[in-house]
């Protein structure tokens, strides 16, 4: 939470842009905690499935790039949407 509360503060000072701030705020808040769960999960699921538990590292770092990418694009255009809609 207080990462992404910087994350907001440091976007709206720079830019002055609301929006972009919620977006990118709400974003890394949403990755954090998806890499926290997967990073925490993967393993167990692993060991329960028969594999070394000790593979999951990699698996997590490219599960997620991918995440972390659609979780940002998700966000931002339901953002941008929002605003777009209202204004």
């Amino acid at each position: 939470i207080f990462l992404s509360i910087i994350a907001f503060i440091r976007v709206f000072l720079f830019h002055h842009d609301i929006t972009a701030a919620i977006a990118i705020s709400t974003s890394l808040f949403l990755v954090v905690i998806t890499a926290n769960l997967i990073g925490t999960l993967l393993p167990f699921g692993l060991e329960l499935a028969g594999f070394d538990p000790a593979h999951a590292g990699p698996a997590i770092q490219v599960i997620m790039d991918i995440t972390g990418v659609c979780i940002i694009c998700t966000v931002s255009a339901l953002s941008f949407r929002f605003t777009a809609a209202v204004t």
